[in-house]
């Protein structure tokens, strides 16, 4: 009984796919409901990418942010999207950011489905899978951040591209129109986000080793070739733009390296993959970054042999080549030279369509058992469709108040940036104690290589105001901030009061002076009414005042500690009582 009702659900009554479309536009405004057309919505990175872009309100606009390195990364198809949005929201009052992305899942979940079709398998099995893969737990935290549109806009065009591809491959047809489309979705997939930057090798991949149904005769060979010559061609322009661009301008703008030599071992590149592979089997646990240390690291790359392996039994070696090289073609970007994201799951997005497409084979494999217990298998898919309702539920509820994503993230995985988060945001809130106890693990895990200049800061703060540890231990943590970025301003000021209570006046007058006198340490206006230099200043000036100075002869240094406090903080002598009863006040 139950089964005849599926079947009539999906052959007569949703004969059309317009119909089906419709059914799938319905589950995802259903799911994202919570974050949709609100501004109580948390999206990290937001300053740093979505930001920038409000102040552009022309093309020169945008030429002159990018000059002076207001927006970073070259991915200009983002910039125009996120342009256009904050271009509605301003019509229409309220922040659609969550509702674009919204719509560019529904019509990537649309164009795999109709890859799906391509293979010519059953349709109930497709519509049933492909309805699975909208509501999946993975992808949510992607759709719900802003952020994120790089990489869904990249999916999107890659996909285009992809299902033409095949679709071309398929029919054995080259149609110029289809070519040209190719190249177009190829640019705009790269110039969103360049992880898909090595396509054009899979599109030969496929055509060349050609797995049913997409073999395609040895005289059209020669025509693939020819047409992914351009492709390459791109790849490798692309590639040069971005190495020059990453290793050049961006250190200069950000003042850091984009990327870690602390991850950038084979060891930790195999374990990011494992854990890629683990958030597809186990799509439960969620977090801003994980953990290079996390036993689902290992056990993901264990799974992932395993499921090779049954594939590689089941089919050909062509497709596991084909489909399971898909599953490795985004990681090879990020794993390359890997940056301080351990593993995001924004970076899962293509691998994805592998998963997918391997489940989709495997699956058409027990058709026939399926059908014998049709009843029960309808059930079993009812019970995971409404677990992965429910988790993908809750996990965009956690997107609507900051608090509960990062402490979530915390809670679920100690990677350094879910730690660094979690202190940002207790001491955000004046919960000092627990930010503190947090900043433990912080240094405890090696965490200072992943921070940037303002985190280096928070830090640095952090250490100097932690009352649990001793004078010594606070001097080795800000040691090895100041290793990170010896020019960071806090970080020096506060080392060098921390040599004065250590009874090494001499290093810390000479450090904070210093630090003052070079010209290319730079720092915001706003740091002379920073409470905590404010207190730095006054324990110096107390220490110079005093008759200590002149017995132990380090009173020259004194005299230039005082006449760079003037020149660049406007810490003058003659003021100097004036502006701290101004400021006390």
């Amino acid at each position: 009984m139950i089964s005849e009702k599926i079947e009539k659900l999906y052959f007569k009554d949703l004969s059309s796919n317009f119909f089906f479309y419709v059914l799938i536009f319905i589950i995802l405004f259903s799911l994202y409901q919570p974050i949709l057309f609100t501004n109580a919505v948390v999206n990290p990175d937001y300053a740093l990418v979505t930001s920038p872009m409000t102040s552009v309100h022309s093309f020169l606009d945008y030429i002159k942010a990018i000059k002076i390195n207001k927006i970073l990364d070259i991915q200009p198809i983002r910039d125009l999207s996120l342009a256009i949005d904050i271009y509605l929201a301003r019509l229409v009052g309220v922040r659609i950011f969550e509702a674009s992305n919204l719509l560019i899942w529904l019509f990537s979940t649309i164009l795999l489905y109709k890859i799906f079709l391509l293979f010519n398998l059953n349709l109930l099995l497709s519509r049933s899978l492909i309805l699975i893969y909208t509501i999946y737990p993975t992808f949510v935290h992607t759709v719900s951040w802003a952020s994120a549109r790089k990489h869904l806009l990249a999916y999107l065009f890659i996909l285009a591209a992809t299902y033409l591809a095949l679709k071309s491959l398929k029919n054995k047809t080259h149609k110029t129109k289809d070519i040209i489309l190719i190249y177009l979705f190829y640019l705009s997939a790269i110039f969103s986000q360049p992880i898909v930057l090595l396509w054009p090798l899979w599109y030969l991949l496929v055509a060349l080793v050609g797995p049913a149904p997409f073999k395609i005769p040895e005289s059209d060979r020669k025509k693939i070739i020819q047409i992914s010559i351009p492709l390459i061609i791109i790849l490798i322009i692309n590639t040069t733009i971005n190495y020059y661009y990453y290793n050049y301008i961006y250190i200069t703008a950000v003042g850091t390296s984009k990327y870690i030599l602390q991850y950038d071992v084979l060891g930790v590149k195999f374990l990011s993959i494992g854990r890629s592979f683990f958030q597809f089997v186990y799509p439960f646990v969620f977090a801003i970054t994980y953990d290079p240390g996390s036993i689902a690291n290992i056990i993901g790359l264990f799974l992932l042999l395993i499921f090779y392996y049954l594939f590689w039994k089941s089919y050909a070696w062509k497709n596991l080549i084909v489909w399971g090289s898909l599953f490795f073609l985004p990681l090879f970007i990020v794993l390359f030279r890997m940056t301080k994201i351990f593993l995001s799951d924004s970076y899962l997005l293509l691998s994805s369509v592998s998963f997918f497409i391997m489940i989709l084979l495997l699956a058409q494999k027990i058709i026939p058992f399926l059908k014998v217990h049709l009843n029960y298998s309808i059930i079993f898919y009812i019970l995971i469709f409404s677990l992965f309702l429910i988790t993908s539920r809750n996990e965009i509820n956690l997107r609507t108040t900051e608090e509960a994503f990062v402490i979530k993230s915390y809670q679920r995985e100690k990677s350094c940036t879910n730690i660094i988060m979690q202190i940002k945001y207790l001491w955000s809130i004046s919960i000092i104690p627990e930010a503190l106890s947090t900043s433990e693990e912080f240094f405890k895990k090696n965490c200072q290589l992943s921070l940037s200049d303002h985190s280096l800061a928070l830090m640095g703060k952090i250490a100097f105001y932690n009352s649990n540890i001793s004078v010594n231990e606070k001097l080795e943590h800000l040691k090895s901030l100041k290793e990170i970025d010896d020019k960071n301003f806090f970080v020096n000021i506060l080392l060098a009061s921390t040599y004065l209570k250590n009874g090494q006046a001499s290093f810390g007058i000479q450090l904070f002076s210093n630090t003052l006198s070079d010209t290319s340490t730079i720092f915001d206006k706003s740091v002379s009414f920073d409470p905590i230099i404010n207190a730095v200043i006054e324990d110096f000036n107390n220490l110079c005042s005093s008759k200590w100075v002149s017995i132990n002869s380090i009173s020259s240094e004194c005299k230039i500690l005082e006449k760079n406090l003037c020149e660049r903080l406007k810490y003058c002598h003659s003021h100097y009582e004036n502006f701290l009863r101004i400021f006390v006040s």
